[in-house]
């Protein structure tokens, strides 16, 4: 499936539970009320984080033949045709570098780790009164109250 995006993409791309891999890359233009914004172009697979090898090769070649029938047909349509589809599997099997695939599933995961990490301090943090840093009191004195010289009550706090 091709995409467009306003940002150059990486060839491999976690997001949630899903992994995006990207080629075929073209530089793109739009004109957008007389203001040109340039993109960027891909053919995109989306495939499983956790999909096999031959998964992921088989979801590249999706992209070019979406059923088994009209990659049927690309093997019975002559040399030239057959030449392409071996082309593509060709891609596709130098696409799914396990390796790197590997290490940004593990960049994904390390990310998700610290931001989990970080909402979890960010809700400890609430807790606090953040100009003194200790957690807020928030009880009611019982007593007699204090008057200043002028009639004012005086409050007098304790920690």
């Amino acid at each position: 499936m091709r995409v467009e995006s306003g940002d150059k993409l990486p060839k491999y791309q976690v997001i949630g539970t899903k992994l995006r891999i990207h080629w075929d890359e073209q530089e793109t233009s739009r004109d957008m009320d007389g203001e040109v914004q340039k993109g960027w172009s891909y053919e995109e697979a989306c495939v499983p984080l956790l999909a096999s090898r031959s998964a992921i090769i088989e979801a590249i070649m999706a992209t070019k033949y979406p059923t088994p029938g009209a990659e049927f047909a690309a093997l019975s349509n002559g040399p030239e045709s057959v030449a392409a589809h071996q082309a593509m599997r060709d891609l596709a099997k130098s696409l799914c570098d396990m390796e790197a695939i590997k290490a940004e599933a593990e960049r994904a995961s390390l990310f998700e780790r610290q931001l989990n990490e970080y909402k979890l301090a960010v809700a400890r943090l609430s807790q606090y009164v953040l100009s003194e840093g200790l957690p807020e009191v928030t009880e009611m004195q019982q007593g007699e109250q204090k008057v200043d010289e002028e009639g004012m009550p005086v409050f007098e706090w304790s920690r």
